[in-house]
């Protein structure tokens, strides 16, 4: 069995038990991933949350801080809704094996790798990278550095539009009459 994110920083010294058990509770209490929420605190910095995970998956780290730009025909392989739902960003072609290159924030899940491979119809070469770098990665390949603003109308929706009346508020009404 792989070694454990949150033992192989204990071991390195990056962090102490107290910190580890702390972050696994807050990631646990929000349904984040222990590193991001270790790098979040400031208990670690990003790099040695990166250099621990690539050793504990085996897998490379995705160079989304250099890349340039991603090809326009490597993005439309996943749709921008799509890569934010799996966490996961198209970021070029394995020139030697015709593999997709995705940067993941979990490059082990199988199932979001096969969904992948159905969904673009090649195999997937899973790379490592943190959930925020994802999202920014994301805005600014497919959205030119901007978030998008396609939900813009819903915000709005969230508080009553000028003209529009709240509902009355109910007030408490004593029914029986009192002495």
């Amino acid at each position: 069995m792989p070694q454990r994110l949150g033992e192989i920083l204990v071991e390195r010294g990056l962090i102490d038990e107290r910190r580890l058990r702390a972050a696994l509770s807050e990631a646990a209490l929000w349904g984040r991933r222990l590193g991001e929420v270790l790098v979040a605190r400031g208990d670690c910095d990003e790099g040695a949350v990166l250099d621990a995970l690539v050793s504990q998956l085996g897998v490379e780290l995705a160079p989304l801080a250099s890349l340039g730009r991603v090809p326009a025909d490597v993005l439309a392989h996943v749709s921008a809704d799509e890569a934010r739902r799996l966490q996961a960003i198209p970021i070029g072609v394995d020139g030697r094996t015709g593999a997709l290159e995705v940067a993941m924030s979990d490059p082990g899940d199988r199932a979001t790798t096969a969904m992948l491979e159905r969904l673009t119809g090649r195999p997937i070469r899973a790379l490592l990278a943190l959930g925020p770098q994802i999202e920014a990665a994301i805005d600014r390949f497919y959205f030119d550095g901007a978030p998008p603003t396609t939900d813009l109308p819903f915000r709005r929706l969230a508080t009553p539009a000028r003209g529009i009346a709240r509902p009355a508020r109910r007030t408490s009404v004593n029914r029986t009459p009192t002495p």
